[in-house]
């Protein structure tokens, strides 16, 4: 049986990390030791959109030694938190462990690239709306999607078999040989509606039903596509914001990470999600007016949370 650990004790570790130990090893790394005692006691219960419940029972520790005979290490904590794992990783792990970045945002692969070999590091990204209501509790979303791939754009056994071990679990997921595109699809959702969700306290259904929200998210994704057409990546102008669209119908109910974070006082990643735009514009000379502001704005309201 394949040992995994997932780091990463938020909403969507909780997910991953109970959903793979129904057909793998599976220890969660979290940071509090209080957490980590009321999840072992208790377990993780997810309230599913039919209003249903699911409860597992995981392993959650402190512990970084669990890497140590670890065949997979699945990343899952905010992007700001990344270098610490990385050193944390290349401290505890073999080489022979496969690394499979989840994070939202950009610029984590590279930073993973740098601490442990780019040989040793999957391509990967996630579609989950999810929220935590406690320690132990989730509200289950919508669209567990996952894809997997290789950074150089190869098929590999590797990538088949932890695709293989996901469907098994319940996760939609699937390989790609363009992971930079797979992943940039998924950036796109995140950089039209999280701050918005956040700034405005709103869920993605009630974004979606604005149309002073939807303006400025439209404002976004237009300086988006410039930046992502300098990347040599494709979003055609005539479906480009139905995608985001249409993720904010598939979410209704809930409100994003960012807005989540905001709400309990804690950081946001908002330099790896809009804060990125800004970055790649000043790069390749392209005006981000509004991605400068609205990063700014999420800025000024982490100072006052």
């Amino acid at each position: 049986m394949m040992k995994i650990v997932v780091i990463g004790g938020g909403s969507t570790g909780l997910v991953y990390g109970s959903k793979l130990s129904e057909v793998a090893d599976v220890d969660i790394l979290v940071r509090r030791a209080e957490q980590a005692d009321i999840l072992n006691r208790e377990g993780v219960t997810f309230q599913l959109p039919d209003g249903q419940t699911q409860h597992f029972t995981p392993k959650f520790t402190l512990d970084p030694t669990i890497m140590d005979d670890a065949d997979l290490i699945i990343g899952l904590t905010k992007c700001y938190d990344v270098p610490t794992v990385a050193e944390l990783i290349a401290k505890h792990s073999v080489s022979e462990s496969i690394i499979l970045p989840l994070h939202n945002g950009l610029g984590t692969q590279e930073i993973y690239n740098e601490t442990l070999g780019a040989d040793r590091v999957l391509a990967g990204t996630q579609y989950l709306i999810t929220n935590r209501t406690s320690d132990t509790t989730v509200i289950f979303g919508a669209n567990v999607r996952t894809i997997i791939g290789e950074q150089t754009g190869k098929a590999s056994p590797r990538s088949e078999k932890l695709v293989d071990i996901m469907n098994k679990a319940g996760f939609d997921a699937s390989t790609s040989d363009n992971m930079k595109q797979a992943t940039w699809d998924k950036f796109q959702i995140a950089v039209c509606q999280h701050a918005l969700s956040a700034l405005n306290n709103m869920t993605f259904g009630q974004l979606r039903e604005s149309e002073e929200v939807l303006a400025t998210s439209r404002q976004l994704n237009d300086e988006f596509q410039l930046v992502a057409a300098a990347e040599g990546l494709d979003f055609p102008d005539e479906d480009s914001f139905d995608r985001v669209l249409a993720n904010m119908k598939r979410g209704a109910i809930h409100k994003s990470s960012t807005c989540q974070d905001l709400l309990a006082g804690r950081p946001t990643e908002i330099d790896f999600i809009n804060g990125a735009i800004s970055e790649l514009g000043k790069k390749y000379g392209i005006p981000t007016p509004a991605n400068d502001a609205i990063t700014q704005e999420v800025h000024e309201a982490e100072s006052h949370s």
